[in-house]
């Protein structure tokens, strides 16, 4: 069973870093952040570390 990490403020500074450490890790990664880019980003990041890997789903909504 692998682990799930819940990430917040994972578009940018020390969430971002945990995150990206999480995904390097191979541990499930639950990242939140106000920021869609950033967020579209990490799922970029996701992508090149781990190839092999099914991409991280992005399922970003904005509220007013």
């Amino acid at each position: 069973m692998s682990k799930v990490w819940l990430v917040t403020g994972s578009a940018s500074g020390l969430g971002r870093d945990i995150a990206e450490a999480v995904l390097a890790s191979g541990a499930r990664l639950l990242a939140t952040t106000r920021d869609a880019a950033g967020l579209s980003a990490l799922a970029q990041c996701s992508l090149q570390s781990s190839p092999e890997k099914p991409p991280m789903e992005n399922k970003s909504r904005i509220r007013p």
